[in-house]
């Protein structure tokens, strides 16, 4: 048995021509939505069908934030991750029942290409038993698991490049807030959590980091964040720089600094919270439907971002 969990906000003909293509090869379809009144009920008018359920929750800035809801949404073990603005390989979706009963018992997770020109591997399919939803922006999953199989490439997720500056910087501006809000336990996780051995940056470079991280916390550990901060944020300028994207890369690194430095004592004192906490999904209280629908009441129903900052100050 295989759920579709698919994440979408006013994307209605996304999510639409997603469903209807995802549908006959998956056992349920768990949509959550956070589009405004208007598409809302626009996507329920033309999604009514017994296998598809759409749960509606305020915009949280990133949805990310959500994908432990969205899992505890889910009726079955094996996921399948989408977001609106993607379409999977008819290759992927055809042969998706045999690849989980055929590795199923060995691999509890799938790496699936993701992207368009530039594919990146990433974790999409996964039983939910041995995925760690972070609630990180761009570390989205993390595995609890090395059983991890990486699919060929026919099975992919395409996924549209930014095709233009303004599109990029538009998009970017926003990520910059919610980075900033978060780059502290980054750090914290990078050097300190053992999933991050899936992920950027290399091992040696996180030996590094970390002795020297644990090195300037003996004089001022506010000052080490804040050094820390500025190289993590420059070591991923050099990746975007080495991906040939260096506009794109410089202007992110920009955003990024800028806003870290804005009321960074603020910030600083969120990202020790949040590491207390064990994980941002948790500090905003969205580990649970149940405990996320006691604050989301007093969120705005169209304003991400503004909820977002709401969430991670404790302003609800």
């Amino acid at each position: 048995m295989i759920s579709a969990l698919i994440f979408s906000m006013n994307r209605v003909e996304n999510v639409v021509r997603l469903a209807e293509k995802i549908r006959p090869y998956v056992d349920e379809i768990v949509i959550v939505d956070s589009s405004n009144k208007k598409n809302r009920k626009i996507l329920e008018e033309r999604l009514k069908d017994d296998k598809i359920r759409i749960y509606w929750f305020p915009p949280a800035g990133m949805a990310d934030l959500y994908y432990k809801i969205g899992l505890e949404l889910c009726s079955n073990e094996w996921v399948i991750h989408l977001d609106d603005d993607e379409d999977p390989s008819e290759d992927l979706l055809i042969d998706l029942r045999t690849l989980i009963e055929k590795f199923g018992e060995k691999y509890k997770i799938f790496r699936v290409l993701r992207g368009s020109k530039k594919k990146q591997r990433i974790f999409r399919i996964f039983n939910k038993n041995y995925i760690i939803p972070t609630g990180v922006i761009h570390r989205t999953w993390a595995a609890k698991t090395n059983e991890i199989l990486d699919l060929e490439e026919k099975y992919f997720i395409h996924h549209p490049d930014y095709l233009s500056l303004r599109d990029f910087t538009k998009t970017f501006r926003k990520y910059a807030v919610v980075e900033s809000y978060q780059y502290g336990y980054k750090i914290l996780a990078t050097i300190y959590k053992d999933y991050i051995k899936y992920q950027n940056p290399k091992s040696v470079y996180r030996k590094i980091f970390k002795k020297f991280f644990e090195w300037t916390s003996r004089f001022s550990r506010k000052v080490s964040f804040m050094i820390s901060a500025t190289l993590y944020n420059f070591y991923f300028f050099f990746v975007g720089v080495k991906g040939k994207e260096p506009l794109r890369a410089f202007l992110y690194a920009l955003f990024i600094q800028y806003e870290l430095m804005r009321s960074f004592g603020k910030k600083y004192e969120i990202w020790l919270r949040m590491w207390e906490e064990g994980d941002p999904i948790k500090y905003a209280g969205m580990d649970s439907v149940e405990n996320f629908n006691k604050i989301a009441e007093k969120l705005d129903p169209e304003n991400g971002l503004k909820n977002f900052v709401a969430l991670m100050e404790r302003k609800v």
